[in-house]
């Protein structure tokens, strides 16, 4: 639940195809590819790319609003958009609609378990960590490139258990935030990159942030002491990471 936005996040061109978990055919949604042929006399040239490039959208936005729960893996980050004010400013400020992230550690036989920081860090069920979501709102999947190939995914579970489990929350959110106990604090994104970091042979940097847009509400928030240009992630920022992360597509909850 990190609100805040990254000025030095610079964008990186996608070396790799995203992970497509679809067949390519799929239905058009007007005109069948046979009969746009048919028709090809009785179109100009401009017509027909236009109308095979409209279908291609309507595929890739078809198989991005139905990705299964089924098809989860561990290490998939889940971004939403909680149902709370606060959770307005985090969206604005970082120019998304995602105000919070969790982490699958479990996916057994489609009993999917997410590990999150929103309170003491713990793992629930996936229908209890979504209710708390927007109404309408989309649940993002963001996969990890190094999944399928990397090992040590499959000891993200343990990992979360042993290093993260019943540690606090970090409402400041702020990076490597230690209670007098000597315990970190942890926010949402934050876990996702120090447990994925576990075992990433390229690991995730975090970046610098920027409170601008809503200056006098986390100056508020903060009691005057806001921390401009700090070290820290938010859910914007694994989204907008194509270098480290694939999109594959909004879950399909029903």
């Amino acid at each position: 639940m990190n609100p805040l936005i990254f000025k030095d996040l610079i964008k990186v061109i996608d070396h790799e195809k995203p992970t497509i978990h679809a067949k390519i055919s799929c239905q058009l949604p007007i005109f069948g590819l046979k009969t746009i042929f048919m028709m090809k006399k009785n179109l100009n040239l401009f017509c027909l790319p236009f109308l095979l490039l409209m279908s291609l959208l309507f595929c890739v936005n078809s198989f991005a609003q139905n990705f299964q729960v089924k098809d989860l893996r561990v290490g998939d980050v889940l971004l939403v958009s909680l149902n709370c004010m606060q959770c307005r400013y985090i969206e604005s400020e970082t120019n998304s609609t995602f105000s919070h992230s969790g982490i699958v550690v479990e996916n057994l036989n489609g009993e999917v378990v997410v590990a999150q920081a929103l309170g003491a860090l713990h793992k629930l069920s996936l229908k209890d960590f979504l209710k708390p979501i927007t109404p309408g709102s989309v649940v993002t999947v963001m996969r990890s490139r190094e999944s399928g190939k990397n090992s040590g995914f499959k000891k993200l579970n343990s990992i979360f258990e042993e290093h993260f489990l019943g540690l606090p929350f970090d409402g400041d959110y702020l990076w490597n935030n230690f209670d007098s106990r000597g315990y970190e604090k942890i926010y949402c994104s934050e876990l996702i990159y120090k447990l994925l970091n576990f075992v990433l042979d390229r690991k995730l940097i975090p970046g610098k942030l920027s409170y601008q847009k809503h200056y006098d509400y986390w100056k508020k928030l903060y009691r005057g002491n806001v921390p401009e240009n700090a070290v820290g992630n938010s859910p914007a920022m694994i989204f907008d990471d194509t270098l480290n992360f694939n999109f594959l597509g909004n879950l399909k909850l029903n």
